[in-house]
C-alpha cells in the first residue's frame, strides 16, 4: 500500500500485508507517508500505527502473530526514531535515494 492512507475506509488490516511493508518498505512506506511529510504527519502516523497494532494484538487468537506484531512494532519505532529526527531523516533520505535502486530495505538504517 502506498500513499498517505494507512487504513483506507472499509479496509480490514491483514497482518501479512503489514509485515511485508515492515520488512521491505521504506520508513515512509511503513508509516504510509510520502517523503515530504511534516514532523506532525510523522508523529500522527506513528501514533496511528501503534494504535492499529494494539487493536490487532487484542483481536489475534492467543499464540498467533506475536512475532509478526513485534517485528512490525520494531519497524514503526525505527521509522519514528529516524523520521522524527531532522539529522537522521536527512541522512536516511540521502541513503534511501541511493539504495532504493539497489533493492535496499530501509536505507542506511537497514537491519
Amino acid at each position: 500500500m502506498t500513499g498517505r492512507e494507512l487504513i483506507p475506509a472499509g479496509w480490514s488490516p491483514d497482518l501479512g500485508d503489514l509485515l511485508a511493508r515492515a520488512r521491505y518498505g521504506s520508513y515512509f512506506e511503513i508509516l504510509g507517508l510520502g517523503p515530504d511529510a511534516s514532523f506532525s504527519e510523522v508523529a500522527r502516523r506513528a501514533r496511528e500505527c501503534t494504535l492499529l497494532l494494539d487493536r490487532l494484538e487484542m483481536e489475534l487468537p492467543e499464540g498467533s502473530g506475536e512475532d509478526a506484531l513485534r517485528e512490525i512494532r520494531w519497524s514503526v519505532g525505527e521509522a519514528w526514531r529516524v523520521l522524527s529526527n531532522p539529522g537522521l531523516r536527512e541522512s536516511y533520505a540521502l541513503g534511501l535515494a541511493v539504495r532504493e535502486g539497489e533493492g535496499g530495505r530501509h536505507g542506511p538504517a537497514d537491519h
